[in-house]
């Protein structure tokens, strides 16, 4: 598939309802497997979109009720659960509040710590993207999606091929035959002729 972000999370399918009492924070979708949901990026021609599209849901609640509902919790499914409907509403501010604050609690978590780096991708913070898939790559040594989305960055935010290769071979030697597989290796590819063509005109 094309350059497709692909979340990555430990929860089956359920459908998860909030309620924050005065607050009134209410939540009922059907979830996922965090690898099968997905996002439009910022640019690029929807590498890392659904291949129709994948439009934000409508917020259940407002900013300021999400805001108080993360900041009252320290639940942390709740919290993973919130981060997961603002990252689908495409609220990136909120979603990284949901996820930080999830991993004081589960520093370790990879899928959360991926999910992180995917907002900052959003909101254009590039570096500390790169720095969340590497931290969730390094605890954990067979995580695609964080070896997977690392390379992306490289590639199409940053223009940086050598490393985008890095990682996609790195993606490869973890998931040979994973569900980002053939994409990895068009995007190997790419890098190395965008080098190539780079050491050509110097």
């Amino acid at each position: 598939m094309p350059w497709w972000e692909y979340r990555f999370s430990l929860f089956t399918l359920a459908a998860v309802a909030f309620f924050v009492g005065s607050l009134g924070y209410g939540i009922g979708m059907d979830r996922g497997r965090q690898a099968d949901r997905v996002s439009a990026p910022h640019e690029h021609e929807h590498e890392q979109a659904s291949a129709t599209g994948a439009p934000a849901i409508k917020p259940a609640v407002s900013e300021e009720q999400s805001e108080r509902a993360i900041k009252g919790t320290t639940d942390v499914a709740r919290l993973i659960e919130i981060g997961n409907h603002e990252f689908d509403a495409d609220r990136p501010r909120l979603a990284l509040l949901a996820y930080e604050k999830a991993l004081t609690y589960q520093p370790n978590n990879p899928d959360v710590r991926t999910d992180l780096g995917i907002m900052y991708r959003r909101l254009g913070r590039f570096d500390e993207a790169i720095e969340q898939f590497e931290r969730a790559r390094k605890s954990s040594p067979r995580h695609e999606n964080s070896r997977y989305n690392l390379g992306v960055v490289y590639m199409h935010d940053l223009n940086q091929y050598a490393p985008a290769i890095a990682a996609w071979e790195d993606y490869l030697r973890v998931a040979p035959d994973g569900q980002n597989a053939e994409s990895a290796r068009q995007g190997i590819a790419a890098a190395r002729r965008k080098l190539s063509q780079s050491r050509g005109a110097g």
